[in-house]
């Protein structure tokens, strides 16, 4: 009898075991089977743009993903990176280990938005490459799947501070100053220094007391000029953050509108509807600026149309309001996403031209 009752506890044991074992091999399958599902994505649709930037060193590694609810850190591993920090003087001033990694953010089962992100260590903490490090909210520099920079938490940027003053004349704008770091060229840290108020338009210099009232360093000399007194109010009442965004929002939306579109002037052609509707897209996007400003700053652009060119403006409208509409159904887009929506858009007829291409 004894040994009937201890053969049933042996069997219990082992069933309760078997069932424990079969529960965690069913948890890390479920892991395993998302990260294969990631990286069939990856392997079949990563841009080879990403792997042109400076921090791109080192093999992916699969074996070593971090995923944190709908986000897959997959690190780059084999190498010690390590980069110099530079004052605004360009003065090395520290030295500090960064760790790159691919970013997927699952959006669906079949879809991964791709992006490059690369944790900086200033004060060499040699954290394990765990979810904890991700968690500690290291320093990190943000790329998208174009190798475009999209943003820095190195960043203490603040609204400027004479926001509640509304007597100065509409000539004048509010400027924000930042002691700003660059590493090979790209900006990583941005601190707050001060804001002053100028009444003059903007220069563009690289610092305060160069003269002119420096706005921002990274956008030409020429491209205020070729604004509307339209758009230059709009951005003498708004953060002067925004003239960068829209600059190189313009710059990537003029890009790739010739690349798309080879054989097109880009002047009231499919082209032309490409570059407006993209460039709304991108600018409605963006967090800082959202659909309102982005429409504020697309109709401040048509403000001084001649009447001899109001189908010129119609047209432009129309497509801007397209590329608004198209960034509001979709969070996170492509320009592949964006192109393959348009070409469909245009054969249906809701893209709007006035002439065709060479």
């Amino acid at each position: 009898m004894k040994t009937n009752l201890h053969a049933k506890t042996i069997l219990l044991t082992l069933i309760i075991s078997a069932f424990f074992n079969s529960c965690h091999n069913e948890e890390v399958s479920t892991y395993e089977h998302e990260i294969l599902k990631a990286k069939n994505w990856f392997q079949n649709n990563h841009n080879n743009l990403i792997e042109q930037n400076n921090y791109y060193k080192g093999e992916v590694d699969w074996t070593n993903v971090i995923q944190l609810e709908n986000k897959y850190y997959i690190p780059l591993s084999g190498t010690k990176n390590q980069i110099k920090i530079f004052n605004s003087e360009n003065k090395e001033t520290n030295k500090a280990d960064y760790y790159p990694f691919i970013l997927l953010e699952k959006k669906n089962e079949l879809e991964y938005k791709e992006s490059f992100i690369v944790f900086v260590d200033k004060n060499n903490l040699n954290f394990e490459i765990t979810n904890e490090f991700i968690s500690i909210n290291l320093p990190y520099m943000h790329f998208d799947e174009n190798n475009d920079f999209l943003g820095s938490s190195f960043s203490k940027k603040s609204e400027n501070k004479f926001n509640s003053i509304t007597s100065l004349s509409n000539n004048c704008q509010f400027i924000d100053w930042f002691l700003v770091t660059r590493v090979n060229g790209v900006v990583v840290s941005e601190e707050y220094v001060g804001t002053t108020v100028s009444c003059n338009d903007p220069g563009f210099d690289d610092g305060i007391g160069s003269g002119g009232g420096g706005a921002s360093p990274s956008v030409p000399q020429d491209y205020w000029s070729q604004l509307t007194e339209c758009e230059k109010n709009f951005f003498r009442s708004n953060s002067p953050g925004f003239l960068t965004i829209a600059y190189n929002n313009r710059k990537k939306a003029e890009n790739t509108a010739k690349n798309r579109f080879p054989n097109c002037d880009l002047h009231n052609d499919i082209g032309d509807a490409y570059r407006h509707a993209y460039f709304s897209a991108l600018n409605a996007q963006n967090s800082s600026l959202g659909y309102v400003k982005a429409k504020q700053l697309g109709d401040a652009h048509e403000c001084e149309t001649p009447v001899s060119e109001q189908d010129e403006k119609t047209m432009d409208l129309h497509n801007n309001a397209w590329g608004y509409s198209f960034a509001g159904s979709n969070q996170y887009f492509t320009e592949a996403m964006f192109y393959s929506a348009f070409m469909t858009a245009f054969e249906n007829g809701e893209i709007k031209i006035l002439e065709n291409c060479n």
